[in-house]
């Protein structure tokens, strides 16, 4: 129920902004390319991002997909994902960037965005208390519940390798992920002097995450898939057509694994 209440928020706010101003603005950025900005760092960026968004390279999917049936389609599956997420993301910059347009905000603020010019538009619509506090609640429903499934791998992980047992595994992943959650937020205030590598805490993690492990672990997937798992149990697990999975399989092997092997190398130089 939040989701779909989420969603249909995000489309009501975007239609919102389409009359509120700055939405033309917010097209001509949002699709107008630029390739001289295109080098390493921004492509490592942009796959990090989609590795991200989309929970490749960290274990989310694996988790979610332990829970699917043994019936379900992974193809139909990962093109819905794929669509959804994309369809999000441009409601959400739909939503977020014809305000900073409209009153003149950085548009380098990154995810602090949606706190700072949400609240402008709830505060010019009618009944926007009301909208306000419903969008902040069920974002951060959306947000717990994504830590909870990316968590899942970790906390049975600890569960499996450790002594600590369930309960223990549990409190002890949470915990380190609020302490780093809490030393993220004291990086812009009483620990901004602290730095690692000429970066606050938060930035150096992000960067961290972003621009290593996870295309990393994206490329460690790929690898182990493309080369070491047998190829029947790849095929039997995709239930796609013959000539489908060769061309996927191709792919994999010799385009996706050297795509983000030079990506990776490249944006770290």
């Amino acid at each position: 129920v939040m989701m779909p209440l989420l969603f249909a928020l995000l489309v009501g706010l975007s239609i919102y902004n389409m009359f509120a101003g700055g939405f033309g603005e917010t097209l001509s950025w949002l699709f107008t390319p630029d390739f001289s900005k295109i080098d390493g760092p921004t492509l490592l960026a942009a796959v990090g991002q989609a590795f991200f968004s989309i929970g490749v390279g960290m274990g989310g999917m694996m988790t979610y997909g332990s829970y699917l049936p043994a019936n379900f389609s992974i193809t139909r599956g990962a093109m819905m994902i794929v669509l959804a997420d994309t369809i999000v993301a441009l409601l959400a910059g739909f939503v977020v960037f014809p305000m900073v347009f409209n009153y003149g905000l950085d548009i380098a603020g990154g995810a602090g965005l949606i706190f700072q010019t949400l609240p402008v538009a709830f505060a010019q619509m009618p009944g926007g208390h009301v909208f306000a506090v419903l969008f902040f609640v069920m974002l951060s429903v959306a947000g717990v519940t994504s830590m909870v499934g990316l968590l899942e791998s970790v906390t049975s992980w600890t569960d499996q390798r450790t002594t600590l047992g369930r309960e223990m595994s549990a409190v002890v992943v949470v915990g380190s992920v609020t302490f780093c959650s809490i030393a993220s937020v004291l990086s812009y205030n009483v620990w901004q002097d602290v730095t690692l590598f000429g970066m606050n805490f938060n930035a150096a993690s992000e960067g961290l995450y972003d621009k290593i492990t996870l295309p990393l672990g994206g490329l460690l997937i790929a690898l182990f898939v493309g080369w070491f798992m047998k190829r029947e149990l790849s095929f039997s697990e995709l239930a796609t057509g013959q000539q489908v999975f060769s061309i996927w399989h191709l792919l994999l092997r010799f385009v996706v694994v050297p795509a983000i092997a030079i990506i990776l190398i490249t944006g770290l130089i």
